[in-house]
């Protein structure tokens, strides 16, 4: 499953995530090569993002929106995950409600 980590780090790639939107539907079906370890951490990383097709593909089309979080997670890695972690609880609120 793609962590929230993962997909912040993904934002600071957004060339690389148009490339991979390009290419999910034939990458998820197949298997790395021999010499590749398949539990690999980038390899996992990448597969994990390949089975979210819809952020994938939002975060591909969304380039200027994704660059600016990638950058915004490599400048202030601290504050926005301390930003996150406040926004938690509200979030997780408001999905019970609509239970």
């Amino acid at each position: 499953m793609l962590t929230l980590g993962e997909a912040l780090a993904f934002a600071s790639w957004p060339a690389f995530l148009v490339v991979l939107a390009g290419i999910v539907p034939t990458f998820a079906c197949r298997r790395p090569h021999a010499n590749q370890d398949d539990h690999s951490a980038s390899f996992l990383s990448v597969k994990s993002l390949t089975t979210l097709p819809t952020v994938l593909q939002m975060m591909s089309e969304k380039h200027d929106w994704t660059q600016r979080l990638g950058d915004t997670f490599l400048a202030q890695h601290h504050d926005l995950m301390a930003t996150i972690q406040t926004r938690r609880p509200p979030a997780s609120r408001s999905t019970e409600a609509h239970e």
